[in-house]
């Protein structure tokens, strides 16, 4: 089956995105000026999640390029899971800002046409 367009917007942003988190939690743990001398635990915590965010997006990106039925779920799992991060991170008007465009990908990853490319079928 060949790849929805909706499908293929987000692996692209999902990838940059990936590459982006990539890279800024590698700076963080590589650059010993990026990370407060007063809470070093904390920078190391936040380039962590970086990293695994990063990592993530990067395996969505490729499993929705190649329309592999565990990215269906792993795409579902990093948006939830980035709303909750900046609504803890950065507060929950920032959080706000970004749960209807959230939606919006969760609504188009849950439609029928969309899950059946993944693979995936509905249960009777």
């Amino acid at each position: 089956m060949h790849r929805p367009i909706g499908v293929t917007i987000p692996a692209l942003l999902f990838g940059i995105a990936g590459a982006l988190g990539l890279g800024e939690g590698t700076g963080l743990i590589t650059a010993p000026v990026a990370i407060p001398l007063a809470a070093p635990m904390s920078g190391l915590i936040v380039a962590v999640l970086r990293i695994s965010f990063g990592t993530g997006c990067l395996a969505f990106a490729y499993g929705a390029w190649r329309l592999r039925p565990w990215a269906w779920t792993l795409g579902i799992v990093i948006l939830v899971a980035a709303v909750v991060f900046v609504a803890v991170a950065e507060g929950p008007v920032r959080a706000m800002a970004g749960i209807p465009v959230t939606m919006l990908v969760v609504f188009y990853l849950g439609r029928a046409h969309v899950r059946e490319a993944f693979g995936l079928r509905d249960q009777p």
